[in-house]
């Protein structure tokens, strides 16, 4: 399916969005640097703007949750929103978009879906020569959406490869980008599925999945989940991999499949332990006034808990099976160097809540601090071996938590936002430059 390509003009350059995943109803919709682990600051924003009451996407879409991969961080301000939402609605759209290749916006929205003028915009638009170089040197064309005002204070373009569209409604927006703006009428539904050209399709592809039916390797996939049920976990990815790149046509599809099942249940994993950090309060130390948390796959936490203060961390099976849960808070700094704050292994039966004695933490605002768990409701030792791994040194191990999320194992690696990269505009300020991060 052909989709345009989507960049949020900010005065460090244009930041792509390179992916847009949807993900369990529940969780909170976060932004993350592009195939990492790490959900950037601006996440709670994000969350608020796709989340109903308070955000349009889901009003949009009707979806929950996403995952959105960026090319570089964007610290601050709201002109990221009508590129967001850009490329949110075309990711909605079933259909090719052939009109459409690169698209550069700038500008905020509000609840009644109206565009707002934003500031920056000749800084931005100077920022993005590469893009716009780049463009010319593959024959693309630039798509540019604006609110008038902030069109009116553009350089100029070159015509032949930009063109400027000025935009005060989302419904503009959907127009432009040849999104519906309802769901198809009962008629045309209808007259969709009376179409012989569809019955032509549909027998084709009854027909293809009756194939594959009859001749899906039945005897491997028991064999796989006897593996996963065992907790036999690196067998189970050798014969995996074996089988992806060895197998024929049918196994290596199946496998590609039974892997697609085993990161479904990794995520099944992470959403049924519930996790919650307190801070006790502290009369006498200003530094610990008290407050709590709750800790999830992709979450930021924050900052205070570089106070050394008093902590407890509480939790929760939510589901109907037995899981086996390793968790703790550790500390490190950049030339890895460790300090283990807590650390617990707990079995906890389905519905059954717990908690850990209190903890200090002590570390140092250059240290990064990260809140790790490791959550499988399959009796084995494995998991552990990699928890323990995976805390002797958490600033390297991109491929560990690949590893065992792929295995089927729920994995929540929750930082700590360190007082040094806090940026308080980042909700507020639209106009504000910052040196140290890119302003949407």
């Amino acid at each position: 399916m052909k989709k345009p390509r989507y960049w949020i003009a900010t005065t460090e350059g244009p930041v792509e969005i390179t992916a847009i995943s949807e993900e369990t109803p529940g969780l909170p919709s976060v932004i993350c640097l592009t195939d990492t682990f790490q959900a950037l600051p601006i996440s709670n924003a994000y969350n608020d703007f796709v989340r109903s009451p308070t955000g349009i996407i889901e009003k949009l879409t009707g979806k929950k949750t996403f995952r959105t991969d960026i090319s570089s961080a964007i610290t601050q301000g709201s002109s990221w929103h009508l590129g967001m939402c850009i490329a949110h609605l075309s990711w909605a759209d079933n259909q090719d978009n052939k009109t459409l290749q690169y698209v550069w916006a700038s500008g905020t929205i509000n609840a009644s879906l109206n565009i707002l003028p934003v500031k920056h915009i000749a800084e931005k638009w100077e920022a993005s020569k590469e893009l716009l170089e780049e463009a010319r040197d593959m024959g693309k064309k630039i798509d540019v959406f604006l609110h008038p005002d902030n069109a009116d204070q553009m350089p100029d373009v070159d015509k032949d490869i930009v063109t400027i569209h000025r935009v005060t409604k989302i419904s503009e927006v959907k127009r432009i980008l040849r999104v519906p703006s309802n769901a198809p009428s009962t008629t045309s539904w209808i007259n969709q599925f009376t179409s012989p050209k569809l019955f032509v399709a549909l027998a084709v592809i009854a027909v293809i999945a009756t194939f594959a039916y009859a001749f899906l390797p039945f005897k491997l996939i028991y064999s796989w989940h006897e593996l996963e049920k065992q907790g036999r976990f690196n067998f189970l990815s050798r014969q995996l991999n074996d089988t992806k790149y060895e197998g024929t046509f049918v196994q290596m599809l199946t496998a590609n499949i039974f892997s697609q099942y085993l990161l479904g249940k990794a995520r099944q994993n992470q959403s049924h332990a519930q996790f919650y950090i307190s801070q006790q309060e502290n009369l006498n130390d200003s530094n610990c006034p008290g407050g709590r948390v709750s800790v999830s796959a992709g979450s930021l936490l924050p900052e205070w808990f570089y106070n050394p203060c008093q902590y407890k961390i509480e939790l929760e099976n939510v589901s109907n099976k037995n899981l086996n849960i390793s968790m703790s808070i550790v500390s490190q700094s950049s030339d890895g160097k460790l300090k283990q704050h807590t650390n617990d292994i707990l079995f906890l039966r389905k519905n059954e809540p717990a908690e850990n004695l209190p903890f200090r933490i002590q570390a140092n605002s250059d240290e990064y601090i990260f809140f790790i768990a490791v959550i499988t409701d399959r009796p084995t030792n494995q998991p552990y071996k990699w928890f323990q791994k995976l805390i002797s040194n958490p600033l390297e191990s991109g491929n560990l938590k690949n590893t065992i999320l792929s295995a089927g194992v729920g994995l929540i690696v929750s930082p700590v936002l360190r007082p040094d990269d806090i940026n308080t505009d980042i909700e507020t300020s639209a106009a504000t430059t910052s040196s140290q991060g890119n302003t949407s």
